[in-house]
């Protein structure tokens, strides 16, 4: 299955990505938070258990490891995941007063 990374957010600290395979629907969302001590925590949540099953984690963990974060890995230690499944609710934008 290829995977499409959509880049929605970067900042000089983090981007947030939304991950979508062979260019279909968005089945997870990835956060990444670079820290000063060359560290990268990241946050990965499965939108949709049918396209990313709880089995396929490693191996989805390891292909963003290898495309996305080539100077970090988990084997070194510099990288690490907190893994969730959830939906998305909506996007909430402040309403002027």
């Amino acid at each position: 299955m290829a995977l499409y990374f959509s880049r929605t957010v970067r900042t000089e600290s983090s981007e947030r990505f939304l991950i979508h395979p062979d260019g279909g629907h968005d089945a997870a969302a990835l956060e990444l938070h670079y820290l000063g001590d060359q560290r990268v925590v990241g946050t990965l949540i499965l939108l949709d258990e049918r396209v990313f099953p709880e089995s396929k984690v490693p191996e989805l963990l390891k292909e963003i490891d290898e495309r996305l974060l080539p100077d970090v890995s988990i084997e070194d230690g510099k990288l690490s995941f907190t893994v969730v499944a959830g939906h998305i609710v909506g996007t909430f934008f402040p309403h002027p007063a």
